[in-house]
């Protein structure tokens, strides 16, 4: 496993572990037009990776994505 920061081709592996956990773990406390809301079918990659390159995201990774952590500023 390596850790290191995130960049613009991690946006797709990014964003399938982000639709997982909506939609595996969170699934159970949301409704399906949260969920919908939350992570809709068509969304823009390039959009999507905007939000990671902006902040402290760090990619954990090993033949593939496999998780990330972002970091906002406060406030």
């Amino acid at each position: 496993m390596h850790l290191r920061d995130f960049a613009a081709p991690d946006a797709v592996a990014t964003l399938t572990v982000f639709r997982r956990a909506v939609h595996g773990a969170a699934s159970r406390d949301y409704t399906p037009e949260q969920l919908a809301a939350w992570t809709p079918a068509e969304v823009d990659e390039t959009a999507w990776g905007a939000g990671p390159a902006a902040s402290r995201t760090r990619v954990a990774c090993d033949a593939e994505t496999v998780n990330y952590l972002m970091r906002c500023p406060l406030g």
